[in-house]
């Protein structure tokens, strides 16, 4: 049977509140080119999380949209510095901004953009931008300690997608609860084994073979299934929408055709 709602439904349906928010928060700093480059496009993943936990728990969905772009656009950054280290040429459909335009517009906007998230974090109190913060430091320690694919080890491996894209789905989780006035705790568990599972999900569909698939398919599932495990507790003033927040761990994962 085919259920009315699901996450993909949910995040298409905030998506224009999203794309507003964002465009007002980077053209509002005369920054125009840098959103229609760096951050147009992209499935908008985190923020929709955000969304959807504070949505389910009642929360303030201006102050669920601030945070929520908050770590958007730490995403963002992340993404326009990454391309620069991994000398990658395309990224969203376009010609990478250190290629397209110059390494100094591409290094300054990988500055830029976390600053305008802080800001838009920070107007929410000192708990929504240490969350951001320690988001980013993570980001930052998760590049710094990678090593090569060719010669990474599981544990190397596991600590540093926990850094890099863990860490950011456990903060735009706990944002959701933040904004509800919840305790973000168990939140910012379920968005870290929900990041997880999706970068391994990521890396399955990007084709790493031999011993670690079979690894890389059983610890996804485990992930998932702490996030289950994590979420299975909670209650919420909008059944629908925790329905939906429970079920997105495998939801995420259909959206990589990887469901466990």
């Amino acid at each position: 049977m085919r259920r009315e709602k699901s996450l993909e439904s949910y995040r298409f349906s905030v998506l224009p509140l999203i794309e507003n928010r964002l465009r007002e928060a980077v053209e509002g700093e005369g920054l125009r080119d840098l959103y229609r480059y760096v951050v147009e496009g992209g499935k908008r993943l985190r923020p929709t999380l955000t969304l959807l936990v504070s949505e389910a728990l009642g929360g303030d969905q201006g102050v669920a949209l601030d945070l929520a772009c908050s770590a958007e656009l730490t995403h963002c950054a992340s993404l326009c510095l990454d391309d620069i280290l991994d000398e990658h040429g395309e990224r969203r459909g376009k010609t990478a901004l250190h290629l397209a335009e110059d390494l100094r517009q591409a290094v300054t906007t990988g500055f830029t953009l976390p600053s305008i998230a802080l800001n838009l974090a920070a107007r929410h109190g000192a708990a929504c931008a240490q969350t951001l913060s320690e988001a980013w430091v993570s980001m930052c320690l998760g590049v710094y300690l990678e090593e090569a694919p060719e010669t990474v080890s599981w544990g190397a491996y596991r600590r540093n997608i926990e850094l890099k894209t863990g860490r950011l789905f456990a903060a735009a989780s706990a944002f959701g609860a933040l904004a509800s006035r919840h305790d973000p705790e168990s939140f910012h568990r379920f968005g870290l084994h929900l990041g997880n599972a999706y970068q391994m999900a990521d890396d399955i569909q990007d084709g790493w073979e031999g011993e670690w698939l079979p690894r890389l398919q059983g610890h996804m599932i485990t992930e998932v299934q702490q996030a289950e495990a994590d979420a299975s507790g909670w209650g919420g003033s909008k059944p629908e929408l925790m329905r939906i927040l429970r079920e997105a761990p495998r939801d995420l994962l259909a959206l990589k055709g990887a469901v466990p």
